[in-house]
C-alpha cells in the first residue's frame, strides 16, 4: 500500500482504499465502480500535501460540507501541477513523424491550416502509437497537447481503410483544440468539448459525412479486421 492509500484509507476510515495512477490530463481525479474505495488519480497526486489529500477524500465521501472549500483546494493544488509539468516538460521535436505509408501528416496539416485557420495556427504534428484503445466502446484517433502545442494522431490512421476526409476531420479536429481550449472543473475533469468547440468542429465542410462514416464503419473499427489492427 502507497503512502498515499494508507492517509486516504485514515481520513475515509476504510480498511483498504484502491488508487489506479493514470496521466490522463482530461480527468486527474475520479471515482471508480467495484467493492470498497477505488480512485483514479493523476500521479501528480502522489506528492500531494495531506490538505489536498482530505479534500481527496471528501470527493471520495461525496460530502456536501465545506463542499466549496475543498472544491478550492483541489482546483489551486491541479492549476499549480500543471504549471509545473508545463515549464519542466521538453519535446524531443527530432523524433516527430509525418510522413506515413498512406498519408502526410504535414501536407494534412497545412491544408486545413490554411482552409479553415488562415494559416495561423504553428502547431507540430506527428504520427504515434501505443495508445487509442481506451476500451471496448471507444477509440482515441488524435490527441492534442498544448504545452507542446503537438498534435498526435494515432497511425492506425495511416492505412487505406480510412478515408482521406475523415483522416482529415481527425486533424482538423485536434486543430480545433488549439484554438478553443477546453476548461477544467472543480474537481480536475476538463471539458473539452463544450458548445463553442462542438459549433466550430461543425465548419468543417465534410462534418456530416466523417460522422456518419465513423458511426457505419464502429464495428470494423473494433474487430480491427479491415486495417490490420487487432
Amino acid at each position: 500500500m502507497s503512502d498515499v492509500e494508507a492517509k486516504l484509507c485514515a481520513l475515509l476510515k476504510k480498511k483498504e482504499v484502491e488508487i489506479v495512477w493514470n496521466q490522463n490530463q482530461s480527468t486527474m481525479l475520479s471515482l471508480l465502480r467495484g467493492p470498497g474505495v477505488r480512485l483514479s488519480l493523476h500521479e501528480i497526486f502522489a506528492k500531494a500535501p495531506d490538505n489536498v489529500l482530505k479534500s481527496v477524500a471528501h470527493f471520495a465521501l461525496r460530502g456536501r460540507r465545506d463542499r466549496a472549500y475543498h472544491k478550492r483546494v483541489l482546483r489551486t493544488f491541479i492549476h499549480e501541477q500543471l504549471s509545473e509539468v508545463d515549464h519542466t516538460s521538453k519535446l524531443d521535436v527530432s523524433r516527430l513523424s509525418q510522413r506515413g505509408k498512406f498519408y502526410d501528416l504535414q501536407v494534412i496539416y497545412d491544408r486545413v491550416n490554411r482552409e479553415y485557420f488562415n494559416s495561423e495556427l504553428q502547431l507540430l504534428i506527428t504520427w504515434e502509437s501505443g495508445w487509442g484503445w481506451n476500451n471496448l466502446r471507444s477509440i482515441t484517433f488524435g490527441q492534442y497537447h498544448d504545452t507542446f502545442k503537438l498534435i498526435r494522431i494515432h497511425e492506425m490512421l495511416d492505412a487505406p481503410f480510412f478515408p482521406a476526409f475523415f483522416v482529415e476531420f481527425v486533424v482538423y479536429h485536434e486543430m480545433v483544440h488549439a484554438v478553443v481550449p477546453g476548461t477544467f472543473d472543480a474537481y480536475g475533469r476538463c471539458r473539452l468539448h463544450g458548445p463553442a468547440f462542438k459549433a466550430r468542429e461543425r465548419q468543417y465542410a465534410r462534418y456530416k459525412e466523417a460522422v456518419a462514416w465513423q458511426k457505419e464503419n464502429k464495428q470494423k473499427l473494433f474487430r480491427g479486421t479491415q486495417h490490420g489492427r487487432t
